[in-house]
């Protein structure tokens, strides 16, 4: 041990609260855009301005397996996502050259990608229609 104990965690802890901020300006930023639209559509091009090639979309309970097969490389969602144990997100990945770029947990309930799960888009291809459910919900489709 290097006689730091758990205050040697402590910058570790800090540096992963602000990764996840990232996370959470990601969803305000997917969420305006929404908003832009009057909830008739998404352009994820726009919404997340970062770098990224093309945009995945894993569902809730999507396995490490489906998801290495989808994006073409490894990438551990356990330790990143809810998505492997709860229904209310969907995991959002944006990839550059075969390695992440950005991800989120977007929540269903601001607009549900779960239809979409199992695909890739283009970011040219990244714009989504947005219909109303029955129960109010915001289903999101291509």
């Amino acid at each position: 041990m290097n006689g730091y104990g758990w205050r040697g965690l402590v910058p570790f802890a800090v540096l992963l609260i602000a990764s996840c901020t990232g996370n959470s300006n990601s969803v305000a930023m997917i969420e305006k855009n929404f908003a832009a639209s009057n909830n008739s559509s998404v352009d994820l091009s726009v919404a997340v301005p970062s770098q990224w090639e093309k945009v995945c979309v894993a569902g809730p309970y999507s396995t490490e397996e489906s998801v290495r097969q989808m994006l073409g490389f490894g990438w551990s969602i356990a330790s990143r996502s809810a998505i492997t144990a709860n229904e209310e997100a969907t995991l959002l990945m944006f990839v550059v050259k075969n390695r992440m770029a950005a991800y989120v947990d977007y929540p269903r309930k601001s607009g549900d990608f779960s239809e979409l799960t199992g695909k890739c888009f283009d970011r040219a291809d990244a714009r989504f229609k947005v219909t109303r459910r029955g129960d109010g919900g915001l289903l999101v489709e291509h």
